[in-house]
């Protein structure tokens, strides 16, 4: 009997990211540590969350793969978007700079470099104000992360929809688009992408997008408004 490959279970997103943890600690020259990478995946797989997933990992890996030859360290880089969500509380600061901690922690924790340390530090804290970088491998990380802002219009929506329902836990939906708003009519006249690959890939797209998603949500509020009076 030919197996039907539709009938198959998928593979969980932890069983498809497992190897490719396990490779990189290889090269790093330590432990697999699956300790530690269940520890990561706890994180990701918080109920509060709904963008910033293991989903989000992997399609940050998938940007990753596209772009790793370009690096001057791209394991540095890889093992910054293992990390950089790892902390994500809506109603804090300071995500970014735990997750850089736990980083740290796990590479001192194993005796990397100080210098490699500092660029994956550097790397993490540079994803939560996506300045523009000395550090080309930096900003590569920074594309990586905003990419979605360039995807196709339906997969934008459904990350839109994604970032409410984390906001949701701590803002209402009027508080919400307010927010947001204030946040994408920074990006409207904002060169988003710092390299050429992402610029070139998703600069046009991005452009596009962004004034799109903000009539939606500028409609939204203004039904919210007229529903209050």
């Amino acid at each position: 009997m030919i197996e039907n490959r539709f009938d198959r279970e998928p593979i969980p997103l932890e069983e498809t990211l497992k190897p490719r943890w396990n490779s990189l600690c290889s090269r790093l020259g330590i432990s697999e540590h699956q300790e530690s990478f269940k520890d990561l995946c706890n994180h990701y797989n918080e109920p509060h969350r709904a963008y910033h997933t293991l989903n989000h990992l992997n399609n940050c890996f998938n940007e990753f793969d596209e772009i790793k030859s370009l690096l001057n360290n791209p394991d540095s880089v890889e093992l910054a978007i293992w990390f950089h969500d790892a902390v994500y509380n809506i109603s804090q600061h300071d995500n970014e700079g735990k997750s850089a901690q736990l980083a740290k922690d796990f590479c001192h924790k194993n005796n990397l470099s100080k210098n490699f340390i500092k660029k994956v530090e550097d790397h993490i804290l540079a994803t939560g104000n996506h300045e523009l970088s000395t550090d080309p491998d930096t900003n590569y990380l920074i594309d990586i992360d905003m990419s979605i802002l360039g995807y196709p219009p339906k997969t934008l929506y459904e990350y839109e929809d994604q970032i409410f329902k984390e906001y949701s836990t701590v803002y209402n939906r009027k508080e919400y688009i307010f927010g947001r708003l204030g946040f994408l009519f920074k990006l409207k006249d904002y060169d988003l992408y710092k390299t050429d690959y992402f610029k070139n890939k998703y600069g046009q797209s991005c452009q596009e997008n962004i004034p799109k998603v903000i009539a939606n949500l500028e409609k939204s509020y203004f039904n919210i408004q007229e529903n209050e009076f």
